[in-house]
This record gives structure tokens, C-alpha cells and sequence, in this order.
């Protein structure tokens, strides 16, 4: 597997804030920061194409991070 972590210092999010927040148009706190919602749902959509893996590692106060896994094509052919 190729192994990412991305990880920020924000606001963090709770277990509410947290559901469904690949789906599209899904924004995790609408008041804080603009955007479309469609930035972890594109994501999910390239990471899912390529058989990988997501997971949100999140606390409120404190920050979030995502662990994505994409599976090596190490064939010979």
C-alpha cells in the first residue's frame, strides 16, 4: 500500500459533525469556512477508483486526520 496522512491543527469535529461527511454537499461546520462541500467527497471517489481506503481520525479542539491507503500495483507485467 502507498500510505498518506494528511493532518491540520483546525477546529476538530465531533462524532455528529463527522457523519456523512464523504457524501456530496456534506460540510462539516457551515458557519466557519466557505466551500461547495464536494472536496471529500471527490476525494472518496478517487480513492474508492483505486480500490484504497479513507478513515477521519477526528476530536473537537484539537484537529483532524485522514488516513488514506491505495493498494501497489508491483506486478512484472
Amino acid at each position: 500500500f502507498a500510505i498518506f496522512k494528511v493532518k491540520d491543527q483546525g477546529y476538530g469535529m465531533d462524532e455528529s459533525q463527522q457523519e456523512g461527511l464523504f457524501q456530496k454537499y456534506k460540510r462539516a461546520d457551515e458557519h466557519r469556512v466557505g466551500g461547495t462541500g464536494l472536496g471529500l467527497y471527490v476525494v472518496k471517489l478517487i480513492v474508492d477508483a483505486h480500490s484504497g481506503t479513507i478513515e477521519l481520525e477526528s476530536k473537537k479542539g484539537i484537529g483532524s486526520s485522514f488516513l488514506i491507503k491505495l493498494p501497489l500495483n508491483l506486478s512484472s507485467n
